[in-house]
C-alpha cells in the first residue's frame, strides 16, 4: 500500500494518483546499484591524504639528529656572521651535544672565541 503524502490516504501499490484527493503519488525507486560519489570530493580527499602523508614524512625527516645538527650549525654560522657571539655559541653547543665527535662544530666554536678576542 502507498500512502498519499498530502491527505495520508492508503492507495494500492500500482496507483499513480491518490484515489481520495487525486494528487500524484510519489514513487520511491530503489536502485540495486549505488550512484558514484562526487569525483571532486574523492580527488580532494586523496590530495589531502597525500599532503598529510608528505607532511608527516617531512617532519620525521626534519627531526633526525643529523638534520638537527645541520640546522644548529647553520644557525651558529648565521649568528657568527651577524656578530651575535652568544647566540652563535648557543647553537654550536647544541650541535656539539648532538655530535660531539664532529670537528666542524669545534672549528666554528674557535671562530666564535677568536672573534670575541
Amino acid at each position: 500500500m502507498k500512502k498519499c503524502s498530502s491527505c495520508k490516504a492508503d492507495n494500492p501499490d500500482g496507483a499513480k494518483f491518490c484515489r481520495k484527493c487525486g494528487k500524484p503519488l510519489k514513487t520511491v525507486s530503489y536502485s540495486s546499484t549505488k550512484k558514484p560519489k562526487n569525483k571532486k570530493a574523492i580527488y580532494k580527499g586523496t590530495a589531502l591524504a597525500i599532503a598529510l602523508a608528505g607532511g608527516i614524512g617531512f617532519s620525521l625527516y626534519d627531526n633526525t639528529p643529523e638534520r638537527q645538527y645541520q640546522k644548529n650549525i647553520a644557525m651558529g654560522e648565521k649568528y657568527l656572521e651577524k656578530y651575535n657571539f652568544e647566540k652563535a655559541e648557543e647553537y654550536l653547543m647544541m650541535a656539539k651535544s648532538i655530535d660531539p665527535k664532529n670537528e666542524e662544530v669545534y672549528e666554528d666554536l674557535v671562530k666564535v672565541y677568536e672573534a670575541q678576542g
